[in-house]
């Protein structure tokens, strides 16, 4: 079915992905081929419409593939704006099967992405957060992506991103921007293969931070941080991946500064190689200790004769999916948990 919405050329894009949808009135599913195994993008694309008696916006559903659950009781009601919901997925078998499975009298999706990506896009170790200490198995969970911010507050499209990613500006998520300036450089990115790559995060997002305002230089005794707030649902866990590149400093270690996640400090006096190369952190927020409000923060290192200064190029939050594959058949609840 095709929208004749004319607000969607102000709201996405690509606005003509939005104008069409396939919608089903029982359980259904797309079948793909998966030419390598490994890691990959599912992004699920949605803008509801109205089309004759069809009315988009009343569709509730679920959404998974023949291993997780990707989307549960979905709804998309009082929406100016298409919702991408994208998930990192690591695929074993020779086929992807996509579900949809009505709750109401339809489901519908405007498109459908399986990408496939490098494996050195998410690695096997993080780090928890309360207590630190070394997480393993990163690399074999499915994560669905919650936020991607550039800071530097210039907004990445697509176009602009290997891998077809959106990455959001943050000026919207500081809670204070007097405490807060904007750095850009035209330097060239030079990544470190097999770790970081343009694939990683794209030259623009490297390029770009959100640094300390000169408050902490000019005013005596000053400890001022940088706060980005989140939204977030509680009780679930989440990786964050901070991006870094010191585009900031004039000559090497001048730059030493700490970073916190709600209440914690994560990294404590951390240096940036000056000139150097890109590189990021990865963090586990459990279950117990996500809230609905999460603050990120950069604040001075509190070493002495240490510039008060501190910096970050990106941002991504994502949700560890790993519920197992729920399916109603008339009244009756089936768990499918498919063994390789």
């Amino acid at each position: 079915m095709a929208s004749t919405d004319s607000n969607l050329e102000a709201s996405s894009e690509y606005p003509s992905l939005y104008q069409t949808a396939r919608i089903f009135t029982s359980l259904s599913y797309y079948s793909f081929q998966i030419q390598q195994h490994g890691h990959h993008f599912i992004r699920l694309h949605f803008y509801p419409f109205v089309y004759q008696n069809y009315d988009l916006a009343n569709a509730k559903f679920n959404v998974s593939t023949q291993d997780i659950m990707l989307l549960t009781d979905f709804q998309l009601k009082n929406i100016s704006s298409p919702i991408v919901k994208e998930y990192l997925v690591n695929i074993t078998k020779d086929k992807l099967n996509v579900f949809f499975q009505p709750f109401s009298d339809l489901v519908f999706v405007n498109a459908i992405e399986v990408v496939s990506v490098p494996d050195t896009l998410i690695f096997d170790l993080a780090s928890t957060i309360n207590p630190i200490r070394q997480y393993t198995g990163l690399s074999t969970q499915a994560l669905e992506n919650v936020y991607r911010v550039n800071m530097g507050n210039l907004k990445v499209t697509p176009d602009n991103d290997t891998l077809w990613r959106t990455w959001v500006p943050d000026a919207s998520f500081i809670q204070n921007q007097n405490f807060a300036r904007w750095k850009s450089t035209i330097a060239t990115i030079n990544y470190m293969e097999g770790l970081v790559t343009a694939e990683t995060a794209p030259p623009i997002v490297y390029s770009t931070a959100t640094e300390l305002a000169l408050l902490n230089e000019t005013t005596k005794g000053a400890r001022f941080n940088i706060t980005w707030q989140f939204d977030l649902q509680e009780g679930y866990t989440y990786m964050l991946r901070f991006h870094f590149f010191d585009i900031v400093s004039i000559s090497a270690n001048q730059l030493l500064f700490d970073v916190y996640v709600g209440p914690w400090a994560v990294l404590t006096d951390f240096g940036l190689p000056s000139l150097a190369r890109p590189q990021f952190t990865d963090f586990i927020l459990s279950a117990e200790d996500s809230t609905c409000k999460l603050n990120i923060s950069i604040g001075p290192s509190k070493t002495a004769d240490v510039p008060p200064d501190g910096i970050l190029n990106g941002l991504e939050i994502s949700n560890l999916t790993i519920s197992p594959v729920v399916i109603m058949l008339g009244q009756e609840l089936v768990w499918l948990l498919f063994l390789a």
